[in-house]
C-alpha cells in the first residue's frame, strides 16, 4: 500500500473514532432523556390518579411501592400519617457531583444535547386518606432574553395558599421569580384539599415534552401551560374589575377559617387620629380587643395575641363596640384574601356561620414548602 494511503488511511480512522465516540455519547443522552420523560409521565399519571380526601392509604401505597426506589424522604409510613417524597432525575443528577469537580465535561455533555432535569413529587396521608400531593419538574435551559442559562421550574400542588383569591378560593396560581446563582423562572399552583377535583386535574398538567425537544424550551408555559394561562387570565380579570367594588363571599370565609391558624372574635376598643393618607383628609388608628375564639390556637405566638391595631380612613366611620371576624397565620399581620376584600370582617350571622363551617374542615395539611 503506498505511503500515501497509509497516511489517509490512519487520518480517517483517527478522525472517525471521536465521532463515533461522541456519536455513541450523544445517543446514549437521548436514550437517557426519553426514559426520564417516560418515568415523568408515568410518575405524573400516579399522582392525578390519587383524589384528595377520597383516595385511601392503601391507593397511596400502591404508587408509593412503584416508586420505592426514588424515594428521597419519608417519615414512618402508617395510616393514620404517611408523607413521602420521590425524586426522578437522570444521568447528570445521579452524578452531579461529579460533573460539578468537572466542569469542562458538563459543558461537553451540554453541546452534546444533555440538559439537566429533576422531577420531585410527594404524597401526603392523614387518618387513612389521601390530604395531599404534588409535584415540580426542574428543567436547566437557555433563554435568549437573557442570554445565560435559566431554571424553568413548575410547581403543580397541595397546601396552605399564601393567600386567598376572590376568582377561585380553592386554589391560588401564580410566577415566580428567584435568582439564586442560577436565573430561575417559574409559575405554580397550590391547591386545598378541598379543591374541585376538575380544577386540580386541569392544573395538574405538566408537560415534559422539554425534557426531549431538540431546542430547549424557553418559558415555564411550556412546562405548566394550564396553570400559566389561569395566571394570565386572572391578570385580565383584576384589571376588567378594578373599578368594581369588591365583596367578600361566604366560600372565601369559609377557606379563610379553615387555612389559617385562629379565627376570632374582636371588639374595637380604641380609635384615635392617625396620620394623614394619599386622597383622605385624616385617617384613624383603630385598636381591636380579640374576646371570642372561633378556632382555638396552640402557637404561643398566636395564644398571646390579645390586641390587634391598623390605620385606616375616618369615612369608614367605625365605631367602639363595633365586632370583627379575623383570621392570623402570623402575629403580625391578618390572613386574608389577596384584595383584602375581608379585612376586618363583620360578625354577622352570616359570616359567623361560614367561618364555623371553615374550621369544622380543618383537617387539611398546613405543612409549609415544597
Amino acid at each position: 500500500m503506498p505511503p500515501t494511503r497509509k497516511i489517509l488511511k490512519v487520518i480517517a480512522w483517527v478522525t472517525a473514532g471521536p465521532c463515533v465516540i461522541m456519536f455513541i455519547a450523544a445517543g446514549a443522552i437521548r436514550v437517557d432523556e426519553y426514559l426520564l420523560r417516560r418515568n415523568a409521565e408515568h410518575f405524573l399519571a400516579d399522582l392525578r390518579s390519587l383524589e384528595m380526601r377520597k383516595s385511601t392509604y392503601n391507593d397511596a401505597r400502591l404508587v408509593i411501592s412503584r416508586w420505592q426506589d426514588n424515594i428521597h424522604a419519608q417519615s414512618p409510613c402508617q395510616p393514620n400519617r404517611c408523607n413521602v417524597e420521590i425524586g426522578i432525575g437522570d444521568f447528570y443528577d445521579h452524578h452531579w457531583t461529579f460533573f460539578s469537580r468537572h466542569p469542562q465535561l458538563q459543558q461537553i455533555w451540554r453541546v452534546l444535547g444533555g440538559r439537566p432535569a429533576m422531577i420531585y413529587g410527594y404524597i401526603r396521608v392523614q387518618n387513612g386518606i389521601v390530604w395531599g400531593k404534588g409535584i415540580r419538574a426542574i428543567i436547566l435551559s437557555y433563554s435568549a432574553e437573557h442570554q445565560e442559562g435559566v431554571e424553568l421550574v413548575g410547581r403543580i400542588g397541595s397546601g396552605p395558599p399564601g393567600y386567598i383569591s376572590l376568582l377561585h378560593p380553592e386554589y391560588a396560581v401564580g410566577p415566580g421569580h428567584v435568582t439564586t446563582g442560577a436565573f430561575t423562572i417559574g409559575a405554580y399552583a397550590e391547591f386545598t384539599p378541598y379543591a374541585d377535583p376538575a380544577d386540580v386535574e386541569r392544573l395538574m398538567d405538566i408537560k415534559f415534552s422539554c425534557l426531549t425537544r431538540w431546542q430547549s424550551c424557553q418559558t415555564v408555559a411550556d412546562i405548566v401551560p394550564a396553570a400559566w394561562n389561569e395566571i394570565t387570565a386572572d391578570k385580565e380579570k383584576k384589571a376588567a374589575r378594578n373599578s368594581v367594588k369588591l365583596t367578600c363571599s361566604s366560600t372565601v370565609v369559609r377557606v379563610l377559617a379553615r387555612e389559617s391558624r385562629r379565627a376570632v372574635i374582636g371588639e374595637v376598643s380604641a380609635i384615635w387620629p392617625g396620620f394623614k393618607l394619599h386622597g383622605d383628609p385624616e385617617s384613624a388608628e383603630v385598636k381591636v380587643r380579640l374576646k371570642d375564639d372561633l378556632k382555638p390556637c396552640s402557637f404561643d405566638f398566636l395564644v398571646k395575641l390579645r390586641d390587634y391595631s391598623f390605620s385606616e380612613s375616618l369615612s369608614v366611620k367605625r365605631k367602639l363596640g363595633d365586632r370583627y371576624i379575623l383570621f392570623f397565620r402570623y402575629p403580625d399581620s391578618l390572613y386574608s384574601d389577596k384584595d383584602r376584600a375581608c379585612d376586618l370582617l363583620p360578625a354577622t350571622k352570616e359570616n359567623m356561620e361560614a367561618a364555623r363551617r371553615g374550621v369544622a374542615e380543618d383537617l387539611a395539611d398546613h405543612s409549609d414548602g415544597f
